[in-house]
């Protein structure tokens, strides 16, 4: 029994790291000091693993990961990241194999990296010490779900409302309370995040259901509600969990906070902004992160994404960094949902852009305003 409990924490430790160490080849470079770190710690625990047994077969079972007829524990946050990225190459079975050696571990990991990020859909081929269990990549990628559809984490899902709009009263009277009393509710902006779960569990395309606006006063609630979406599509496609992407979706909602405390005579104005009034709005995020700072139930994600979600990839923008510092990838994610929202959105000041001219203009900015990866899986993910 106290073999088996060591065995399994040695398997979870493997698992989280492995899928660690995919993420960040995702994000960053196969090359990249953090990506190779991860790479070493999990080759060493597997090598360790390997060393008692044979092989370790990894099974996928519906949303179930299965380790030597081991469930590893669903709630673990690993466990969804990595059967996502499985999945994507095709995947349904693992199998590493006693005399693995560390550059086949690293290709397998580059590989997957690789055919995630290129959408490549041939299939992979096994090792000689890791095997593959090879489902049908073209069937997979065209089925769409119909019927009921079941949830371990929110049990049977209801019928969705396609509409994002639906929940515009809702963060009115969230945003207005901050606005009054500056107090915030969380569990209603937790409802709204949980159909945003619902939604990418159903597998629904995001443009169909982002929030209308339907007069100008409005955009600061359909823009809290679209730049959630976006961002928690984007995190999903990443391969986060559900209770990451809760806390991502809560973040990326409240980005703009700090405009519930800019007159609403400057954000409306139909014309340019004097120099007073331009600095005004540049201090939001700054005011924003105040706010949320000393607020009750507010992760420091949230604070943090408040802050930075004007500044650049290439950190200009605003506020200006005192020192030079990596923007949070949250808020990376986050401000190119925030950019797409406001070119497709009509302003006082200016007609809405179309999609494709969205599109354009985000692709242009790849690698000086958007890291060109994040970029990638955004425009990815509204292209579906």
């Amino acid at each position: 029994m106290e073999s088996k409990r060591i065995f399994l924490e040695n398997i979870e430790d493997f698992l989280g790291i492995f899928s660690g160490a995919l993420t960040n080849c995702l994000l960053y470079s196969p090359n990249h000091p953090q990506t190779a770190n991860l790479m070493k710690r999990a080759f060493q625990i597997l090598r360790f693993i390997l060393d008692d047994k044979l092989k370790i077969n990894i099974v996928v079972v519906e949303n179930k990961l299965i380790v030597e007829d081991i469930v590893i524990p669903s709630q673990k946050v690993f466990v969804s990241n990595l059967i996502k990225k499985l999945r994507r190459n095709g995947i349904e079975s693992l199998t590493f194999v006693r005399g693995l050696e560390f550059n086949e571990f690293e290709n397998l990991i580059k590989d997957l990296a690789t055919r995630i990020e290129k959408e490549e859909i041939k299939k992979m081929v096994s090792t000689a010490h890791i095997k593959l269990g090879i489902i049908d990549i073209s069937f997979q990628s065209s089925y769409e779900g119909k019927g009921e559809v079941k949830s371990e984490e929110y049990g049977k899902i209801p019928d969705f409302p396609l509409n994002m709009g639906n929940y515009l009263g809702l963060i009115k009277e969230i945003f207005d309370e901050v606005k009054k009393k500056r107090k915030i509710e969380i569990s209603g902006l937790t409802k709204i995040i949980v159909n945003f779960l619902l939604a990418i569990k159903k597998e629904l395309k995001p443009l169909l259901i982002l929030a209308p606006m339907k007069r100008y006063d409005q955009y600061v609630y359909t823009h809290a509600i679209n730049v959630g979406l976006l961002t928690c599509y984007q995190a999903s496609n990443l391969g986060f969990s559900p209770e990451d992407i809760k806390e991502i979706g809560l973040a990326a909602m409240l980005h703009d906070v700090g405009k519930l405390f800019v007159p609403l005579k400057i954000l409306n104005k139909n014309g340019p902004l004097t120099e007073k009034e331009w600095n005004i709005v540049q201090n939001h995020p700054i005011e924003g992160a105040k706010f949320l700072l000393e607020a009750e139930g507010i992760t420091p994600l949230a604070v943090q994404v408040a802050y930075e979600h004007h500044m650049k990839y290439d950190l200009s923008g605003y506020p200006k960094p005192k020192y030079k510092k990596q923007i949070n990838i949250i808020t990376q994610m986050t401000s190119i949902s925030d950019f797409y929202d406001a070119l497709v959105s009509k302003r006082p000041y200016r007609k809405p852009l179309s999609h494709e001219e969205a599109i354009q203009l985000i692709y242009w900015k790849s690698g000086t305003d958007f890291n060109p990866k994040l970029v990638s899986n955004f425009l990815n993910i509204i292209s579906k």
